[in-house]
């Protein structure tokens, strides 16, 4: 199907021509067992605007990856999801989520559903409402947006989440003056589809002053573990002693600002009563909790002593939680190695053995603010801080952290590129010294009626030198330095498997990946260019109704030959592919209708003799999608490649 479409105000020319293509899918760490797997990485490429406050979320299948974008919808901030194969390269280009796009949607956090799929929900903030969206196993949008939180009056933001063990979701969020003073903390629990399965509850039972600033996380029990700020009045007083105890005669107002902690079951019924989690003694902030692998609960957070003013102002806590009662196990553990300055915005990910724990640090990577993070097991650090970040000019701040497996681990950050002035989101893989890059998802398509297309993302991987594609019966292979192959010399309307190795530098060959399968187009018998099981599934197995290649059976302007590259019915002139170009904030805009699943690539020519991709393909998750094109003075062709 061939659409063209030339721009009036600029010297732009549009061409869809859509193919199709079949998806085939193919820490035990301290930081003397740390290497880097491969450079600091941009994810997801250079973007306009500005990208920042990522969340991460991963299994063994890989993840995704969200953020705030100023270049994800037409107004404000907007939140933009990433898809991540499991060595947390990007599979597609980014979409956005929110489909309400006035104002800032922004602070999206995401969870996985699911330990063997990539189901997932994202949660966010929009104009003082919390809102989430659920993804499928497939990877597509399952809902639309939907309104979490049931009490619209004032403001409610800073939205967490978690999945339970029974399938649902929790949702959790802070809302001003619900409580009757200031802002209190809240939830409500739903289904795996969407549904809400409570009404919304709150979490504290102190209700005076601010609670606020949530994490939660997972319990043993099946239900959750919600944590949260709590500013307590300490009392009235006008002064504060060397010690930094509060002296309480007149004065003014003095709060103690702590961490809380209480358990939920899965309906979002309390099973304990609210614990504190930190001293009064000193200010705590940047709560993070989470469920390691044996169950046990371990809360990160951000503390300065109160009525100080030292050298060694922000430090990184670690405090172990009884999995049972929800109370402090010992006395909380400092951290951080390195004293100086501020370390604040701590999070983790459970590792076979405890966790693995990332924050932004002040002052330490030799320009401004850096990611450094370190191992903690059996409650102990067991690493020096590593600095994470390899660029240090500027501003890396607010890092996130995702284990894929036991072993290897995914750090992101914001920061800035050294070719851009705007912020841009970086990963960084680490591996055990031992370990090496695992081989990606393959995606392919029959190209033919002997041949097959194969695509696959770069390893990003010092220790990779090639790729090698194993197919067939006889396991006949190619080696490549690319990462994308055309196997020719196949049979018609047969079914290959296909799989995907590393070659290494030092010359040996990693286990190949989980075999997977495209087929060639079928046998054309009467010889009219197209695959006769095609032409019999949408005309019937008579033979005089079947116009050839050439042909347009349903009269919608696009051959059967372009109907079947496209994936369309060419007995339907409803079916079709629409594309549309519009200007924004004097921005071009190009935006196509999509299909749930539908893989597409965005590529560029100006002289129709060589196509270059544009960005990497782009998956269809809702019914449509748009890029901003830059503008040039210089002609320009675009066409949409549909990939599957």
């Amino acid at each position: 199907m061939i659409c063209f479409m030339q721009h009036m105000k600029r010297n732009i020319i549009i061409l869809t021509i859509i193919s199709i293509c079949q998806c085939i899918d193919s820490t035990n760490i301290c930081a003397s067992d740390l290497a880097r797997n491969g450079d600091e990485f941009l994810i997801g490429g250079n973007i306009p605007g500005d990208q920042s406050n990522q969340n991460l979320a991963m299994n063994k299948l890989g993840g995704y990856i969200t953020w705030n974008d100023h270049h994800a919808d037409n107004d404000g901030l907007g939140i933009s999801l990433l898809r991540l194969d499991e060595n947390a390269s990007s599979v597609f280009e980014p979409i956005t989520v929110n489909e309400t796009t006035t104002g800032d949607q922004l602070d999206a956090q995401i969870v996985l559903l699911s330990d063997v799929d990539l189901s997932a929900v994202v949660v966010w903030e929009s104009k003082g409402d919390i809102y989430a969206r659920f993804i499928s196993s497939e990877g597509v949008f399952a809902t639309g947006e939907l309104l979490v939180n049931e009490t619209t009056d004032n403001t409610q933001n800073r939205p967490v989440l978690a999945s339970l063990d029974n399938g649902n979701v929790v949702f959790a969020w802070s809302s001003l003056d619900q409580d009757g003073s200031h802002y209190g903390v809240f939830g409500r629990v739903f289904s795996a589809n969407g549904n809400p399965q409570t009404a919304e509850f709150g979490l504290s039972q102190e209700t005076d002053y601010n609670q606020k600033s949530l994490s939660i996380s997972p319990s043993e029990n099946g239900g959750f573990y919600a944590v949260w700020v709590s500013e307590q009045l300490a009392g009235i007083s006008d002064s504060v002693r060397r010690n930094g105890r509060i002296d309480f005669f007149s004065g003014g107002r003095q709060f103690d600002v702590v961490l809380k902690g209480r358990h939920f079951d899965t309906a979002g019924n309390a099973t304990s009563d609210e614990s504190v989690l930190s001293s009064t003694d000193s200010i705590s902030s940047n709560p993070h909790v989470i469920n390691s692998e044996d169950g046990s609960l371990g809360l990160f957070y951000s503390s300065k002593p109160k009525g100080k003013i030292t050298d060694n102002n922000w430090d990184i806590y670690y405090q172990s939680i009884d999995a049972g009662s929800g109370s402090p196990e010992a006395k909380p553990i400092l951290v951080n190695s390195i004293a100086y300055g501020d370390q604040f915005a701590p999070r983790a990910c459970a590792t076979d053995g405890g966790f693995f724990v990332t924050w932004t640090s002040l002052g330490h990577d030799g320009d401004s603010s850096g990611i450094y993070g370190k191992s903690v097991r059996d409650g102990v650090p067991v690493s020096k801080d590593v600095l994470i970040n390899t660029t240090t000019s500027g501003r890396q701040f607010l890092g996130n952290v995702a284990s894929v497996d036991d072993e290897n681990l995914v750090v992101t950050w914001s920061g800035f590129s050294s070719t851009s002035k705007s912020l841009e989101v970086f990963g960084q893989r680490f591996k055990p010294l031992s370990g090496r890059a695992i081989p990606s998802h393959l995606y392919g398509f029959g190209a033919g009626f002997d041949s097959v297309n194969v695509v696959w993302p770069d390893a990003h991987d010092e220790s990779v030198s090639g790729y090698r594609i194993t197919y067939g019966a006889g396991n006949s292979f190619i080696d490549t330095q690319t990462t994308s192959l055309t196997i020719s010399g196949l049979e018609p309307r047969q079914v290959y498997n296909i799989s995907l190795s590393n070659i290494y530098a030092d010359g040996t060959v990693s286990a190949d990946s989980v075999s997977a399968s495209t087929q060639t187009w079928g046998i054309d018998a009467n010889e009219d260019g197209l695959p006769d099981s095609w032409q019999s599934s949408h005309f019937g197995i008579g033979t005089s109704a079947w116009k050839g290649a050439d042909g347009d059976s349903d009269g919608d302007g696009a051959t059967n030959l372009e109907e079947l590259l496209a994936g369309t019915d060419p007995s339907n002139p409803a079916d079709s592919l629409t594309i549309a170009m519009y200007d924004v904030n004097d921005q071009s805009w190009l935006s196509w209708t999509t299909i749930e699943g539908g893989i597409y690539q965005l590529q560029q020519t100006s002289s129709l003799n060589e196509w270059h991709n544009i960005g990497a393909p782009r998956f269809g998750a809702d019914s449509n999608d748009a890029v901003q094109i830059q503008n040039n003075t210089d002609l320009s062709i675009y066409r949409i490649v549909r990939l599957k």
